[in-house]
């Protein structure tokens, strides 16, 4: 995902830091923020532009047994699920700290890092654009054959309400 503020930085990323911290009140402080590549590699810390305007960050967890991790779901034909736990962090966990970023930032812009079926991104322009698209990022991550959506593949019990 991308961060663009008008803020500086340094400044920018503190905050991003602090929604963190309100989401990890949820997750047990099993939430972590990295940076993220544009190859998708992950990278020890958050990628800052040129110029400042943009902060380039993923969310993974800590410990993948703890709340906010996500699984990685099969279904098969004889109608068992496998799935397997991931370091990545749930679509929960992204809401929870975008909500929490749009209390502390109400001006923000987020890009989303996934491209969808138009291979446009999910922008959230602000709180208000934030509310009223967030739930347009949870697709079918599954198969057509065994839907299985984001929203859905992970352990959370999925109760917080970001309005």
């Amino acid at each position: 995902m991308e961060l663009i503020t008008r803020e500086e930085s340094a400044t920018a990323l503190r905050y991003l830091e602090q929604a963190v911290v309100v989401a990890n009140r949820i997750y047990n402080g099993n939430i972590l923020l990295i940076g993220s590549n544009a190859g998708g590699e992950r990278a020890p810390i958050v990628k800052v532009n040129r110029n400042g305007s943009r902060i380039r960050f993923a969310l993974r967890v800590v410990d993948c047994s703890k709340p906010g991790h996500r699984l990685h779901i099969r279904n098969s034909m004889s109608g068992k699920s496998h799935y397997k736990r991931s370091h990545y962090a749930c679509w929960h966990a992204h809401r929870d700290v975008l909500a929490a970023l749009f209390d502390i930032l109400p001006t923000a812009k987020v890009l989303s890092g996934s491209r969808f079926a138009n291979n446009n991104r999910i922008v959230y322009d602000g709180k208000q654009g934030f509310l009223a698209t967030y739930q347009d990022s949870d697709r079918n991550v599954g198969s057509q054959m065994f839907p299985v959506y984001f929203s859905e593949s992970c352990e959370c019990e999925g109760t917080y309400d970001p309005a």
